[in-house]
Protein backbone atom coordinates (compact mmCIF):
# COMPACT_ATOMS: atom_id res chain seq x y z
CA UNK A 1 0.00 0.00 0.00
CA UNK A 2 3.08 2.41 0.82
CA UNK A 3 4.31 2.35 -3.19
CA UNK A 4 0.46 3.27 -4.24
CA UNK A 5 0.04 5.89 -1.55
CA UNK A 6 3.52 7.62 -2.74
CA UNK A 7 2.69 7.23 -6.20
CA UNK A 8 -0.40 8.92 -5.54
CA UNK A 9 1.15 12.25 -3.43
CA UNK A 10 3.72 12.44 -5.78
CA UNK A 11 1.16 12.64 -8.94
CA UNK A 12 -0.85 15.58 -6.69
CA UNK A 13 1.85 17.23 -5.86
CA UNK A 14 3.03 17.33 -9.58
CA UNK A 15 -0.83 17.87 -10.43
CA UNK A 16 -0.59 20.69 -7.87
CA UNK A 17 2.68 22.36 -9.08
CA UNK A 18 0.93 22.42 -13.12
CA UNK A 19 -1.87 24.02 -11.14
CA UNK A 20 0.75 26.95 -9.95
CA UNK A 21 2.23 27.23 -12.69
CA UNK A 22 -0.58 27.57 -14.82
CA UNK A 23 -2.15 30.12 -13.02
CA UNK A 24 1.19 32.49 -12.46
CA UNK A 25 2.08 32.48 -16.08
CA UNK A 26 -1.74 33.11 -16.84
CA UNK A 27 -1.39 36.26 -13.81
CA UNK A 28 2.04 37.29 -15.40
CA UNK A 29 0.63 37.35 -19.23
CA UNK A 30 -2.81 39.10 -18.21
CA UNK A 31 -0.77 42.03 -16.68
CA UNK A 32 1.49 42.14 -19.63
CA UNK A 33 -0.73 41.98 -21.92
CA UNK A 34 -4.20 43.34 -19.81
CA UNK A 35 -6.43 43.04 -23.17
CA UNK A 36 -6.01 39.49 -23.24
CA UNK A 37 -9.09 38.77 -21.29
CA UNK A 38 -11.43 40.99 -22.97
CA UNK A 39 -10.16 38.96 -26.62
CA UNK A 40 -11.25 36.28 -25.06
CA UNK A 41 -14.78 37.73 -23.73
CA UNK A 42 -15.16 38.78 -27.67
CA UNK A 43 -14.67 35.00 -28.39
CA UNK A 44 -17.41 34.15 -26.02
CA UNK A 45 -19.87 36.36 -27.20
CA UNK A 46 -18.62 35.35 -30.64
CA UNK A 47 -19.54 31.96 -29.41
CA UNK A 48 -23.30 33.13 -28.43
CA UNK A 49 -23.88 34.67 -32.02
CA UNK A 50 -23.12 31.47 -33.40
CA UNK A 51 -25.58 29.57 -31.31
CA UNK A 52 -28.51 31.91 -31.72
CA UNK A 53 -27.70 31.44 -35.20
CA UNK A 54 -27.60 28.05 -35.59
CA UNK A 55 -30.53 27.30 -33.36
CA UNK A 56 -33.10 27.73 -36.17
CA UNK A 57 -30.90 25.86 -38.33
CA UNK A 58 -31.27 23.21 -35.76
CA UNK A 59 -35.01 22.78 -35.31
CA UNK A 60 -35.93 23.50 -39.22
CA UNK A 61 -34.08 21.29 -40.60
CA UNK A 62 -32.93 19.00 -37.66
CA UNK A 63 -29.54 19.55 -38.27
CA UNK A 64 -26.66 18.46 -35.75
CA UNK A 65 -25.50 21.33 -33.09
CA UNK A 66 -21.93 20.98 -34.53
CA UNK A 67 -22.70 20.82 -38.15
CA UNK A 68 -25.11 24.00 -37.58
CA UNK A 69 -22.34 25.55 -35.58
CA UNK A 70 -20.36 25.28 -38.51
CA UNK A 71 -22.64 26.16 -41.31
CA UNK A 72 -23.32 29.32 -39.72
CA UNK A 73 -19.46 30.10 -39.35
CA UNK A 74 -19.03 29.31 -42.63
CA UNK A 75 -21.62 31.46 -44.15
CA UNK A 76 -20.50 34.44 -41.92
CA UNK A 77 -16.80 34.17 -43.19
CA UNK A 78 -18.73 33.98 -46.57
CA UNK A 79 -20.77 36.95 -45.95
CA UNK A 80 -17.85 39.10 -44.76
CA UNK A 81 -15.69 37.77 -47.73
CA UNK A 82 -18.16 38.58 -50.26
CA UNK A 83 -18.58 42.10 -48.59
CA UNK A 84 -14.85 42.96 -48.39
CA UNK A 85 -14.83 41.76 -51.87
CA UNK A 86 -16.89 44.16 -53.17
CA UNK A 87 -17.28 47.05 -50.79
CA UNK A 88 -13.32 46.77 -49.11
CA UNK A 89 -11.81 48.81 -51.62
CA UNK A 90 -14.05 51.55 -51.70
CA UNK A 91 -14.37 51.51 -47.95
CA UNK A 92 -10.27 51.89 -47.63
CA UNK A 93 -10.60 54.25 -50.22
CA UNK A 94 -13.03 56.88 -48.15
CA UNK A 95 -11.69 55.86 -44.78
CA UNK A 96 -8.32 57.25 -46.16
CA UNK A 97 -9.49 60.31 -47.39
CA UNK A 98 -11.85 60.84 -44.44
CA UNK A 99 -8.77 60.93 -42.63
CA UNK A 100 -7.06 63.13 -44.93
CA UNK A 101 -9.84 65.40 -44.98
CA UNK A 102 -11.03 65.56 -41.18
CA UNK A 103 -7.81 68.62 -40.12
CA UNK A 104 -9.13 70.80 -42.78
CA UNK A 105 -12.57 70.29 -41.77
CA UNK A 106 -11.79 71.37 -38.36
CA UNK A 107 -9.29 74.16 -39.59
CA UNK A 108 -12.37 75.51 -41.79
CA UNK A 109 -15.15 74.91 -38.97
CA UNK A 110 -12.63 77.11 -36.40
CA UNK A 111 -12.29 80.19 -39.13
CA UNK A 112 -16.25 79.84 -39.72
CA UNK A 113 -16.88 79.89 -36.13
CA UNK A 114 -14.10 82.48 -35.33
CA UNK A 115 -15.33 85.14 -38.33
CA UNK A 116 -19.32 84.88 -36.58
CA UNK A 117 -20.05 87.97 -35.04
CA UNK A 118 -21.16 88.68 -31.92
CA UNK A 119 -20.63 85.37 -30.10
CA UNK A 120 -17.49 85.77 -27.89
CA UNK A 121 -17.83 82.24 -26.20
CA UNK A 122 -18.24 80.43 -29.59
CA UNK A 123 -14.69 82.25 -31.00
CA UNK A 124 -12.60 81.52 -27.76
CA UNK A 125 -13.58 77.73 -28.14
CA UNK A 126 -13.13 77.90 -32.06
CA UNK A 127 -9.66 79.51 -31.74
CA UNK A 128 -8.96 76.80 -29.21
CA UNK A 129 -10.04 74.01 -31.71
CA UNK A 130 -8.16 75.10 -34.17
CA UNK A 131 -4.46 75.47 -31.80
CA UNK A 132 -5.25 71.47 -31.28
CA UNK A 133 -3.04 68.75 -33.27
CA UNK A 134 -5.90 66.95 -34.31
CA UNK A 135 -3.87 64.63 -35.99
CA UNK A 136 -2.85 63.18 -32.79
CA UNK A 137 -5.46 63.89 -30.39
CA UNK A 138 -7.33 61.17 -31.87
CA UNK A 139 -5.26 58.29 -29.74
CA UNK A 140 -5.72 60.29 -26.48
CA UNK A 141 -9.60 60.80 -27.45
CA UNK A 142 -10.08 56.80 -28.09
CA UNK A 143 -7.37 55.79 -26.51
CA UNK A 144 -4.62 53.32 -27.28
CA UNK A 145 -5.19 49.64 -28.12
CA UNK A 146 -2.85 47.28 -26.15
CA UNK A 147 -0.75 44.53 -26.96
CA UNK A 148 -1.90 42.56 -30.33
CA UNK A 149 -4.68 45.50 -30.88
CA UNK A 150 -1.47 48.27 -31.13
CA UNK A 151 -1.76 48.31 -35.30
CA UNK A 152 -4.53 47.67 -37.78
CA UNK A 153 -2.48 44.37 -38.32
CA UNK A 154 -2.55 43.17 -34.87
CA UNK A 155 -6.18 44.29 -34.61
CA UNK A 156 -7.46 41.87 -37.68
CA UNK A 157 -5.08 39.08 -35.86
CA UNK A 158 -6.98 39.84 -32.86
CA UNK A 159 -10.33 39.50 -34.39
CA UNK A 160 -9.54 36.75 -36.21
CA UNK A 161 -8.23 34.90 -33.00
CA UNK A 162 -11.43 35.52 -31.58
CA UNK A 163 -13.60 34.09 -34.21
CA UNK A 164 -11.78 30.78 -34.56
CA UNK A 165 -12.28 30.41 -30.42
CA UNK A 166 -15.59 31.60 -30.75
CA UNK A 167 -16.45 28.67 -33.39
CA UNK A 168 -14.60 26.36 -31.47
CA UNK A 169 -16.61 27.41 -27.97
CA UNK A 170 -19.88 26.90 -30.03
CA UNK A 171 -19.15 23.78 -31.23
CA UNK A 172 -18.86 21.99 -28.39
CA UNK A 173 -19.96 24.11 -25.47
CA UNK A 174 -21.12 21.42 -23.04
CA UNK A 175 -17.10 20.39 -22.84
CA UNK A 176 -15.77 24.20 -21.91
CA UNK A 177 -18.75 24.28 -19.50
CA UNK A 178 -18.14 21.19 -17.44
CA UNK A 179 -14.55 21.49 -17.41
CA UNK A 180 -15.23 25.40 -15.63
CA UNK A 181 -17.60 24.06 -13.54
CA UNK A 182 -15.19 21.45 -12.02
CA UNK A 183 -13.23 24.53 -10.72
CA UNK A 184 -16.66 24.85 -8.36
CA UNK A 185 -17.79 22.80 -5.07
CA UNK A 186 -19.61 20.38 -6.18
CA UNK A 187 -23.09 21.50 -4.02
CA UNK A 188 -22.41 24.48 -5.73
CA UNK A 189 -21.97 23.49 -9.08
CA UNK A 190 -26.36 23.24 -10.48
CA UNK A 191 -26.43 27.25 -9.25
CA UNK A 192 -23.36 28.20 -11.19
CA UNK A 193 -24.90 26.25 -14.15
CA UNK A 194 -28.09 28.15 -13.43
CA UNK A 195 -26.23 31.45 -13.84
CA UNK A 196 -23.97 30.90 -16.47
CA UNK A 197 -27.23 30.01 -18.07
CA UNK A 198 -28.80 33.31 -17.57
CA UNK A 199 -25.72 35.63 -18.46
CA UNK A 200 -25.99 33.47 -21.95
CA UNK A 201 -29.46 34.40 -22.25
CA UNK A 202 -28.98 38.09 -21.09
CA UNK A 203 -26.22 38.36 -23.49
CA UNK A 204 -27.90 36.15 -26.26
CA UNK A 205 -30.73 38.77 -26.22
CA UNK A 206 -28.77 41.70 -25.93
CA UNK A 207 -26.07 41.07 -28.94
CA UNK A 208 -29.36 39.85 -31.37
CA UNK A 209 -31.05 43.57 -30.60
CA UNK A 210 -27.60 45.44 -31.32
CA UNK A 211 -27.11 43.69 -34.15
CA UNK A 212 -30.16 44.62 -36.03
CA UNK A 213 -30.00 47.92 -34.47
CA UNK A 214 -26.56 48.32 -36.04
CA UNK A 215 -28.01 47.27 -39.48
CA UNK A 216 -30.46 49.25 -38.97
CA UNK A 217 -29.02 52.63 -38.22
CA UNK A 218 -25.56 51.79 -41.29
CA UNK A 219 -28.67 51.61 -43.60
CA UNK A 220 -30.56 54.30 -42.81
CA UNK A 221 -27.41 56.99 -42.20
CA UNK A 222 -25.94 56.03 -45.33
CA UNK A 223 -29.37 56.91 -47.64
CA UNK A 224 -29.78 59.45 -45.46
CA UNK A 225 -25.94 61.10 -45.66
CA UNK A 226 -26.21 60.08 -49.85
CA UNK A 227 -29.16 62.14 -50.14
CA UNK A 228 -27.49 64.77 -48.47
CA UNK A 229 -24.51 64.81 -50.66
CA UNK A 230 -21.71 64.06 -47.91
CA UNK A 231 -18.55 62.73 -49.04
CA UNK A 232 -17.45 59.42 -47.77
CA UNK A 233 -20.80 58.41 -46.86
CA UNK A 234 -20.60 54.51 -47.44
CA UNK A 235 -17.33 54.61 -44.68
CA UNK A 236 -19.28 57.08 -42.10
CA UNK A 237 -22.10 54.83 -42.37
CA UNK A 238 -19.97 51.68 -41.04
CA UNK A 239 -18.33 53.77 -38.72
CA UNK A 240 -21.92 54.83 -37.48
CA UNK A 241 -23.60 51.41 -37.49
CA UNK A 242 -20.45 49.65 -35.37
CA UNK A 243 -20.19 52.15 -32.81
CA UNK A 244 -24.31 51.66 -32.50
CA UNK A 245 -22.86 48.88 -30.67
CA UNK A 246 -21.92 50.55 -27.46
CA UNK A 247 -25.26 52.59 -26.14
CA UNK A 248 -25.21 56.35 -25.51
CA UNK A 249 -22.12 56.95 -26.06
CA UNK A 250 -21.12 55.29 -29.46
CA UNK A 251 -23.52 57.11 -31.29
CA UNK A 252 -22.17 60.22 -30.41
CA UNK A 253 -18.71 59.19 -30.95
CA UNK A 254 -19.94 57.94 -34.84
CA UNK A 255 -21.47 61.10 -35.82
CA UNK A 256 -18.46 63.13 -34.94
CA UNK A 257 -16.68 62.70 -38.25
CA UNK A 258 -19.51 63.35 -39.87
CA UNK A 259 -20.43 66.59 -38.52
CA UNK A 260 -16.93 67.75 -38.89
CA UNK A 261 -16.82 66.63 -42.41
CA UNK A 262 -20.30 68.11 -43.41
CA UNK A 263 -19.29 71.46 -41.52
CA UNK A 264 -16.56 71.93 -43.81
CA UNK A 265 -19.26 72.51 -46.72
CA UNK A 266 -21.16 75.22 -44.65
CA UNK A 267 -22.78 74.93 -41.11
CA UNK A 268 -26.04 74.45 -42.62
CA UNK A 269 -25.10 71.21 -43.62
CA UNK A 270 -23.26 70.29 -40.50
CA UNK A 271 -26.86 71.07 -39.01
CA UNK A 272 -29.05 68.67 -41.46
CA UNK A 273 -26.49 65.86 -40.83
CA UNK A 274 -26.85 66.76 -36.88
CA UNK A 275 -30.34 66.44 -37.36
CA UNK A 276 -29.89 63.39 -39.63
CA UNK A 277 -27.68 61.76 -36.48
CA UNK A 278 -30.40 62.59 -33.68
CA UNK A 279 -33.29 61.10 -36.14
CA UNK A 280 -31.43 58.02 -36.64
CA UNK A 281 -30.81 57.60 -33.10
CA UNK A 282 -34.37 58.54 -31.77
CA UNK A 283 -35.93 55.31 -34.35
CA UNK A 284 -33.11 53.34 -32.51
CA UNK A 285 -33.63 54.31 -29.30
CA UNK A 286 -37.55 54.40 -29.17
CA UNK A 287 -38.68 52.14 -31.83
CA UNK A 288 -36.27 49.57 -33.05
CA UNK A 289 -34.31 48.43 -29.35
CA UNK A 290 -37.36 48.49 -27.50
CA UNK A 291 -38.54 45.95 -30.00
CA UNK A 292 -35.89 44.06 -30.55
CA UNK A 293 -34.99 43.97 -27.22
CA UNK A 294 -37.28 44.90 -24.60
CA UNK A 295 -36.86 46.16 -21.54
CA UNK A 296 -35.83 42.50 -20.45
CA UNK A 297 -32.22 43.55 -20.80
CA UNK A 298 -32.52 47.43 -20.35
CA UNK A 299 -30.19 48.99 -18.33
CA UNK A 300 -29.76 52.64 -16.72
CA UNK A 301 -27.84 54.43 -19.48
CA UNK A 302 -25.86 55.84 -16.50
CA UNK A 303 -23.96 52.51 -15.53
CA UNK A 304 -23.51 51.74 -19.17
CA UNK A 305 -21.91 55.36 -19.77
CA UNK A 306 -19.80 54.63 -16.68
CA UNK A 307 -18.40 51.50 -18.02
CA UNK A 308 -18.23 52.88 -21.23
CA UNK A 309 -15.91 55.59 -19.97
CA UNK A 310 -14.03 53.07 -17.13
CA UNK A 311 -12.87 50.67 -19.79
CA UNK A 312 -12.04 53.29 -22.09
CA UNK A 313 -9.45 54.58 -20.40
CA UNK A 314 -8.02 51.48 -19.05
CA UNK A 315 -8.37 49.01 -22.34
CA UNK A 316 -8.96 52.26 -25.07
CA UNK A 317 -11.15 51.17 -28.32
CA UNK A 318 -11.31 47.68 -27.38
CA UNK A 319 -12.92 48.17 -24.01
CA UNK A 320 -15.52 50.71 -25.29
CA UNK A 321 -16.83 47.88 -27.87
CA UNK A 322 -17.30 45.57 -24.97
CA UNK A 323 -18.24 47.58 -22.02
CA UNK A 324 -21.77 47.03 -22.34
CA UNK A 325 -21.82 43.06 -22.56
CA UNK A 326 -19.73 43.23 -20.08
CA UNK A 327 -21.75 45.09 -17.68
CA UNK A 328 -24.68 42.53 -18.86
CA UNK A 329 -22.78 40.04 -17.19
CA UNK A 330 -21.64 41.87 -14.13
CA UNK A 331 -25.30 42.52 -13.85
CA UNK A 332 -26.52 39.30 -13.93
CA UNK A 333 -23.77 38.39 -11.77
CA UNK A 334 -24.67 40.59 -9.12
CA UNK A 335 -28.38 40.20 -9.17
CA UNK A 336 -28.15 35.88 -8.74
CA UNK A 337 -25.32 36.00 -6.71
CA UNK A 338 -25.56 38.77 -4.17
CA UNK A 339 -29.28 39.89 -4.47
CA UNK A 340 -30.85 36.40 -4.65
CA UNK A 341 -28.37 34.43 -3.19
CA UNK A 342 -26.85 36.62 -0.41
CA UNK A 343 -29.68 39.00 0.28
CA UNK A 344 -32.47 35.93 -0.78
CA UNK A 345 -34.51 39.00 -2.86
CA UNK A 346 -35.71 37.08 -6.28
CA UNK A 347 -35.41 39.47 -8.76
CA UNK A 348 -36.15 38.96 -12.46
CA UNK A 349 -32.76 38.37 -14.00
CA UNK A 350 -31.66 40.17 -17.59
CA UNK A 351 -33.10 38.85 -20.62
CA UNK A 352 -35.21 36.23 -18.14
CA UNK A 353 -39.19 36.16 -18.34
CA UNK A 354 -40.58 37.53 -14.86
CA UNK A 355 -43.58 35.31 -14.80
CA UNK A 356 -41.51 32.11 -16.47
CA UNK A 357 -39.09 32.31 -13.59
CA UNK A 358 -38.88 28.75 -11.66
CA UNK A 359 -40.92 28.62 -8.59
CA UNK A 360 -38.11 27.94 -5.90
CA UNK A 361 -36.76 31.57 -6.78
CA UNK A 362 -40.42 33.26 -6.80
CA UNK A 363 -40.22 32.69 -3.17
CA UNK A 364 -38.91 35.32 -0.93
Amino acid sequence: MAPTSDRQFVHRVALASVVVLVFAASAALLLRYPVVPLLAFAGVLGAIVLDALARPLQRAVRLPHGLAVGLVAFATLAAAGTFAWLYGPRVLEQAAELVERLPRSVATLSRELRGAQGNEVVAAVSESAGQVDWQSFGPVVFGSVAGIFATAVGAVGGAIAAFALAVFLALRPRLYLHGLLRLVPRERRPRVAEVLDAIGNALRWWLVGRAIAMAIVAVITFAGLALLGIPQALVLAVVAGVFTFVPYVGPVIGAVPAVLLAASASLATAGWVVALYVGVQGIENYLVTPIVEGRAVALPPALLIAAGVLLAVVFGVLGVLLSTPLTVALVVLVQALYVEDTLGDPVPLLGEDAEARPAARQAV
